[in-house]
């Protein structure tokens, strides 16, 4: 199970396979966001569908779709309701194309300073701008002062174990929290406690790689894993769709199970049909 949490880092990827990083990139990311956009479109512009989960207040432009196809939103004002979730991954394409430049610069200390900088602009984010940090049509600024919480990743990878890591992260974390406590819900001691235990354990997972387990425990992890991309990307349009059409006639049918069955069966499928069969060769529905 150890191996496959490492199997799963960007780091790793980058450094034991280096020849074909960008095209595996390619291939589990763009495939699938397409894949939202389609579904999106396909319930606005041709089922004219609207009133559900994630309706623009704004009908979205063909450009929109465009650009958020290629994931655009990083750098313009593109964002369509339905497509949300798509604001951090089109930050994390941004993180991918850098990988190889925090590869070659690894064991100095400029990602030390870069995280440095970056942390201390997402804690006095409040200070300059009183939005939430993935405020509308600012992502490009959200993509700098995050790049620290996305690099505590990379220096788990080579750091593995490392005290001083772990506390300066633990406490920028916890920081970050406080400073912007109304945006993640913090509003009383258990909320704030929930936030900081999430963190903190986080931290521990990665640092220290806590969990080895196999046999079936770990192929269902596994699992889980494979399809959580495929839940977040596609999980926001399908309930768009669902919710302007199926929940709306039968308002019955509404509830909160009923959406996480949905989201994960269209994940699956979406894994098993598309993602798979594009990142590994000779893959079927049959075969997984």
């Amino acid at each position: 199970m150890l191996l496959r949490h490492l199997r799963l880092s960007i780091h790793h990827s980058i450094a034991t396979r280096p020849a074909g990083y960008f095209r595996r990139r390619l291939l589990r990311i763009f495939p699938l966001n397409a894949l939202a956009v389609l579904i999106g479109w396909f319930g606005w512009s041709v089922l004219g569908l609207s009133g559900g989960y994630g309706t623009p207040a704004v009908p979205p432009s063909v450009w929109q779709f465009i650009g958020c196809i290629f994931l655009l939103e990083a750098f313009f004002p593109i964002m369509i309701g339905f497509l949300y979730p798509a604001w951090s991954l089109s930050i994390e394409a941004v993180y991918y194309l850098l990988a190889p430049l925090f590869r070659k610069i690894e064991g100095r200390r400029y990602i030390p300073g870069i995280m440095i900088m970056s942390g201390l602009l997402f804690v006095a984010w409040p200070l300059i701008r009183d939005e939430y940090v993935a405020g509308r049509n600012s992502y490009w600024l959200t993509g700098i002062v995050m790049l620290w919480a996305w690099l505590a990743g990379w220096v788990a990878y080579t750091n593995a174990g490392n005290r001083r890591y772990l506390v300066s992260l633990g406490i920028a974390g916890l920081a970050s929290v406080a400073t912007q406590a109304r945006f993640f819900d913090v509003t009383n001691v258990s909320s704030a406690a929930v936030n900081g235990v999430a963190w903190i354990g986080t931290l521990m997972l990665v640092f220290y790689r806590i969990g080895d387990v196999g046999g079936r425990v770990a192929a269902v992890f596994d699992y889980l894993g494979e399809i959580s991309f495929p839940l977040y990307i596609l999980h926001y349009p399908v309930l768009f769709v669902v919710s302007s059409s199926l929940f709306k006639a039968h308002p019955n049918l509404n509830y909160g199970i009923t959406q996480v069955a949905i989201s994960l069966a269209a994940a699956a499928l979406a894994y098993h049909l598309v993602d798979r069969p594009l990142r590994v060769p000779g893959a079927s529905l049959a075969q997984a």
